[in-house]
């Protein structure tokens, strides 16, 4: 049998379609500020599939370096205490934990098993993992540059068993005895949140309780598919006969700001909740 060498750098793009590089050139010529945001929020190194974009506008290429910034603080020490250590002049805190009412009508978190799934669903999911904030424009109409607020979305990975169903649960064998609410639960716990924040007067952080923006996405959320799949037979199923509806988002981990201000979320290990193991 043959050995087939795969070119990392080439295009694979073998479809009628533009490649990513043709609408990136394209979009950054119609909009200065896109070339200006690509300009300073990433270096050459990270940009190798770039490499049609330097000619986009001569000397004001993507491939100009912006200047370093130092933040200007001084390291920390090293430590193996249990604890978050920052620079002289910087503070830490919580925010958005796991639990907290995230949604209008969302209960107040209970910490043992009598937070149902119902429950969860409205409040903010567990182990937080990818986010990217977005902020708001001058008059808070809608997003810009601003700063001090806006809406952070960060992604929910897995579940930690050993104390999201605490006490009612064996760590080892959380499923024993299974109920559907104890898979509900779970299902609850992951996908992403969507949270207005707000900076404080003393520089902290804090949820804008009720806002419209706030909005838990679940297990359970219903999905349309949109683009090329949509509608394909291999997704059409006995719960949807038009292929264009999905449910939930699972182990969702890496995660980015796109150029043009929308949020990318991608799920991984997903073989790994749909008994592929025969458990």
């Amino acid at each position: 049998m043959g050995t087939m060498l795969l070119d990392d750098d080439g295009i694979s793009n073998q479809s009628g379609n533009k490649h990513l590089s043709s609408v990136l050139v394209q979009s950054l010529a119609a909009n200065p500020r896109r070339r200006n945001f690509l300009k300073a929020g990433f270096g050459v190194a990270t940009l190798p599939f770039f490499g049609s974009l330097a000619g986009c506008s001569g000397s004001d290429s993507v491939f100009a370096a912006a200047p370093e910034a130092m933040l200007g603080f001084t390291g920390v020490n090293i430590s193996l205490t249990d604890a978050i250590v920052v620079p002289a002049g910087y503070t830490a805190f919580t925010m958005l934990p796991w639990g907290e009412p995230l949604v209008s009508g969302a209960p107040a978190w209970k910490a043992d098993a009598t937070n149902t799934a119902a429950d969860q669903e409205k409040q903010v999911g567990d182990n937080h993992d990818g986010m990217a904030f977005f902020g708001f424009n001058a008059n808070g109409t809608g997003f810009g540059d601003r700063s001090d607020e806006g809406v952070l979305v960060f992604n929910h990975e897995y579940i930690n068993p050993e104390y999201f169903y605490a006490p009612d649960t064996d760590a080892t064998d959380w499923l024993s005895p299974f109920t559907n609410e104890k898979a509900k639960k779970a299902q609850a716990g992951h996908g992403a949140s969507v949270a207005h924040v707000r900076r404080q007067a003393d520089g902290s952080w804090a949820l804008v309780a009720n806002s419209t923006f706030n909005r838990r996405i679940h297990g359970n959320t219903p999905m349309t598919l949109q683009g090329r799949a949509a509608g394909n037979d291999l997704l059409k199923t006995s719960a949807d006969a038009t292929g264009t509806t999905v449910f939930g988002m699972l182990n969702n981990c890496g995660n980015g700001r796109t150029p043009w201000g929308t949020y990318l979320t991608c799920e991984e290990n997903f073989n790994g909740y749909f008994g592929w193991n025969g458990t």
